[in-house]
């Protein structure tokens, strides 16, 4: 029986693939070259062992030219593919492919005459072969590489397949036999290769897809009898081209099937030459996207076959969804066919309202209850079914056994869709018909950009707070509700502490490389005793645990875990090296409390009554400590007459600040409400007598443990100088040097250290020997310890 076929014809494919694989073979040809530059030991020596085969193989090619093999294969090439070519009718693409062969040539010549005209002698002597050959890079090699890119995919053609064998082997002949250097023949062909790729998304490739009675063919091997086939339309970026008779389904060609019993059938079809822009889509979000498991499938064969599986288990799951035929695969396509959709049309975004909330919600909550989440819900994904109620369709992107995180996204992904029309308020107040306060305030630390679809970002009603807003409407929702910011779960890989990381990394190296003079630390370590240079490491280390005593007593029982205290404190000697000194140490503290379970303002508090306590006891040891010594060293580091231009000017400054009207009313309405709160909770924390007591002792451990440490630097070289003395002195001379706005007060320290003990009679190569034995043993030789520590706290989300 003859069947009815209505199709468009086949349009040429431009795959996006063909662009990224050019891109990887520019990029493989640069670093060909920069490795033959800057590894020419490696390269040569590659290129010796092919030609001690290629003594080999010349003797059973000593009566060949070398040109005569360069030109045959030239021409079996061309020939064999160009007489495929024709004899398929493919003129267009014979035309492309042999524009290719000239081009190919064209672009290797030009590189060629560009290095020779650059005459870098390094990168001449990489390239260039022993034998006499007019250009550096061998330009047939190139043009057929670009020849045979453009006649099409090898896996197509069984020709082509044996040409690119053919030209590789006698590409690998050439280099054996000193005809080519194996770096200008690798970078010639990857050149062709670049060149070949460009043209060919450029010009097209032929669909080698399904098309017209091979689709009624495929119909039958899965149990259907056709009797009429016709295209119904494209799916791609545009909201208008997705239909809800294949599920939403992205980049498919749609089509009608009629059966001879009269049964009616969707048929969606996804072909390899298109699958490219799915797979990058997926690979950039399992990119962007961190501990939230995501799909990437490689082949259209896995995208269809997921999709049918996913839509038989929602199915099974009791809830409404297209239902699935049959899978099938032909030539370079994938075939779902799907039976006829009664039962479910599409919903606007603009038809929805209060009462479709419940709705939804529990859709969506039935599928989790299954494991089974969504994870791609927008506007193309609103369904009716034939009662109106409001469900989700496009299961494609779905998958089961879900995490917890991924639950949390669909719910995300839903209440952000839904108060784009509804607004925030009236979307919660429906939506907590069917979830908890407690589930709804959850959701709010996993409430971000980058989980949300980019098509719900391109709705005129997104805007750049709507996110902060719905994490606030949500958070007001929890049973401890405090005015403050909830702690976001990072999500995405380019965050801001993976960014904080990365710069700290790059900023320590910078510090250490330009700050280090390694030959007089060298120096000072070797000349040092060795008992008292391990005694100065020793209370330097030991300091940490004065600070994570002063610390831990302002960390709230509950939240109080001892391990991770401590190894605060060693982290802040790896954020010491990438910020001043006093910055990184509360950085980290407060990082530390907020990830411990502290709100922001708590956390800041406790950290703002770390650092009072601190300045606060080594101000009074100082004092207490100059009294003693009847040294009056202090009052000389200190200017009465600057301390009181400094108050004088910040008294200006907020009394020119309240006279402003804007700067006032912005001051008594944002500032003063924040700083009252903050202020109470700081006072509260000093006024408690038995957390003081602790925390101030836990301080002036930190600051004896420290003046210790430089004591034993002194008496590593010989030293006599007094425990207290100098103890009081590198207190003074250590908490000034520390001002300077560098690194860990680099730069600073030394110079006060030196200068200050070199001005009490110490000599001044003693003093600047034991300051940078100090230096290395409470500065630098703590960065690593720290790295690692800072990498722990990472791993247990701690900072």
């Amino acid at each position: 029986m003859d069947v009815q076929v209505t199709d468009v014809q086949p349009k040429r494919a431009h795959d996006i693939s063909d662009i990224t694989n050019a891109v990887v073979a520019l990029l493989a040809a640069i670093a060909v070259v920069l490795i033959s530059l800057y590894l020419h030991g490696l390269t040569r020596g590659v290129e010796q062992d092919a030609h001690t085969v290629g003594d080999v193989v010349n003797d059973w090619l000593f009566a060949v030219p070398l040109s005569f093999l360069q030109q045959a294969t030239m021409i079996v090439i061309t020939i064999a593919v160009v007489a495929q070519l024709l004899a398929k009718r493919e003129w267009l693409q014979t035309t492309i492919s042999i524009a290719a062969f000239i081009l190919g040539m064209v672009g290797a010549i030009a590189v060629s005459q560009m290095i020779t005209a650059i005459h870098y002698r390094p990168l001449i002597e990489s390239i260039k072969s022993a034998s006499n050959v007019q250009f550096l890079l061998p330009e047939l090699f190139a043009g057929i590489t670009a020849f045979l890119t453009c006649a099409g995919p090898r896996r197509m053609s069984k020709t082509v397949a044996w040409c690119w064998n053919g030209m590789l082997c006698v590409a690998a002949i050439l280099v054996m036999l000193s005809a080519n250097s194996l770096v200008g023949m690798l970078t010639s062909i990857l050149l062709g290769r670049c060149i070949g790729l460009v043209i060919r998304y450029g010009a097209g490739a032929p669909n080698v897809g399904v098309w017209g009675y091979d689709i009624v063919e495929t119909a039958r091997s899965v149990g259907l009898n056709p009797q009429s086939l016709a295209f119904i339309g494209n799916s791609h970026a545009r909201l208008s081209s997705y239909s809800i008779d294949d599920d939403v389904t992205f980049n498919s060609r749609r089509y009608a099937l009629t059966t001879t019993d009269g049964t009616h059938y969707t048929v969606s079809i996804a072909d390899s030459q298109s699958h490219s822009v799915s797979y990058l889509r997926q690979l950039w979000q399992w990119i962007l996207l961190t501990d939230l498991p995501l799909r990437r499938d490689r082949s259209v064969e896995d995208i269809t076959h997921h999709h049918m599986l996913m839509l038989l288990a929602v199915r099974n799951a009791g809830i409404d969804a297209i239902k699935p035929y049959a899978v099938a695969e032909r030539n370079e396509s994938s075939l779902l066919f799907l039976e006829e959709n009664t039962t479910l049309s599409h919903a606007e975004l603009s038809e929805i309202t209060a009462h479709d909330v419940a709705s939804i919600c529990e859709y969506l909550s039935r599928a989790h209850a299954r494991g089974i989440t969504h994870r791609h819900i927008s506007a193309n994904s609103l369904a009716r079914t034939r009662d109106g109620h409001l469900i989700i369709a496009g299961w494609e992107n779905g998958d089961t056994s879900s995490s917890a995180t991924n639950i949390a996204v669909d719910r995300i992904q839903l209440l952000t869709l839904l108060s784009m029309k509804l607004g925030i308020e009236e979307t919660i107040t429906q939506a907590r018909q069917v979830w908890s306060d407690d589930t709804l305030s959850k959701l709010a630390p996993f409430i971000q950009k980058v989980v949300i679809p980019s098509s719900v970002r391109d709705l005129p009603q997104w805007n750049r707070s709507f996110i902060n807003d719905l994490r606030s409407a949500l958070a007001a929702l929890a049973q401890d509700d405090e005015a403050d910011n909830v702690e976001v779960v990072q999500l995405s890989r380019f965050n801001l502490r993976t960014f904080i990381s990365s710069l700290l990394v790059v900023v320590a190296l910078v510090v250490i490389l330009t700050q280090l003079n390694l030959h007089s630390v060298i120096t000072s370590v070797e000349t040092a005793n060795p008992w008292f240079a391990a005694l100065s490491l020793v209370a330097g280390c030991a300091s940490w645990i004065g600070s994570a005593l002063t610390l831990g007593s302002y960390t709230d029982k509950d939240k109080r875990y001892i391990p991770g205290i401590f190894v605060s404190q060693i982290a802040q000697s790896f954020a010491a090296v990438s910020m001043p000194a006093g910055v990184g140490p509360a950085f980290v503290n407060l990082r530390f409390l907020r990830k411990s379970g502290h709100k922001s303002t708590a956390a800041t508090a406790a950290m703002s009554a770390v650092v009072a306590v601190q300045f606060a006891t080594t101000f009074v040891v100082m004092v207490l400590l100059g009294l003693f010594t009847g040294n009056n060293g202090l009052t000389k580091m200190l200017p009465t007459g600057t301390l009181a231009i400094v108050i004088a000017v910040l008294v200006l400054i907020i009394t020119l600040s309240m006279i402003i009207p804007p700067i006032r009313k912005l001051i008594l309405t944002k500032l003063l409400p924040v700083v009252k709160n903050y202020a109470r909770q700081l006072a509260l924390l000093l006024t408690q007598p038995g957390r003081l007591t602790i925390a101030a002792a836990g301080s002036v451990f930190q600051n004896l443990m420290l003046g210790l440490s430089f004591w034993a630097a002194l008496h590593a070289f010989g030293s006599s100088a007094g425990y207290i003395e100098t103890t009081f002195i590198f207190l003074v001379a250590n908490t000034l040097g520390s001002a300077a706005p560098t690194p860990g007060g680099l730069g600073g320290v030394e110079t006060t250290l030196t200068v200050a003990f070199t001005g009490v009679g110490i000599p001044s190569a003693v003093a600047l020997s034991a300051t940078l034995l100090f230096r290395v043993m409470t500065y630098w030789l703590r960065i690593p310890m720290g790295a690692l520590a800072m990498h722990w706290m990472g791993k247990k989300n701690l900072i």
